[in-house]
């Protein structure tokens, strides 16, 4: 054993120790990434309430949604750097849309999955088919993931 190698080798069987730190930090990690996909993802459902209410002003049917998010695109990707260009704030609207709870009803949304799951799930067109239960939502999503990955 070369003494540049002696200096990382544990000592006294401390590898169980390093093993343990590193678990922490990955446990962490993966923490802080389920948390960051959660905000966004509320971040977004909220954002998509905010572009419906504000488009449709009490109406059934908005009036002119198209320069609202052409307007909102060109002021955030100003203010806010990328990711909010006309297509992906149409994909928030309809995010938002798709997830909205019936009428009279209070949001009770807690969002699982991160934004990309949310994506592929709205491409599914009826909205059974969405509402899967948590196994066989995560399932597709899985399978959704290496389609997308792959293509």
């Amino acid at each position: 054993m070369d003494e540049t190698n002696l200096a990382l080798t544990p000592m006294n069987g401390e590898t169980g120790f390093y093993r343990q730190v590193a678990d922490l930090l990955a446990t962490a990690r993966q923490n802080a990434k389920r948390q960051l996909d959660n905000t966004i993802v509320t971040t977004y459902y909220e954002i998509g309430r905010m572009i419906v209410e504000r488009e449709q002003q009490g109406q059934k049917r908005a009036q002119y949604g198209a320069k609202l998010i052409e307007g909102l695109s060109e002021y955030l990707t100003e203010h806010c750097g990328k990711g909010f260009s006309v297509v992906n704030l149409k994909s928030i609207r309809k995010f938002y849309m798709a997830y909205a709870p019936p009428i009279g009803q209070l949001p009770t949304a807690q969002f699982s999955l991160s934004w990309t799951h949310y994506q592929v799930l709205m491409r599914i067109e009826d909205e059974s088919s969405r509402w899967l239960k948590s196994p066989r939502l995560a399932f597709c999503c899985a399978a959704a993931r290496t389609t997308i990955s792959s293509s």
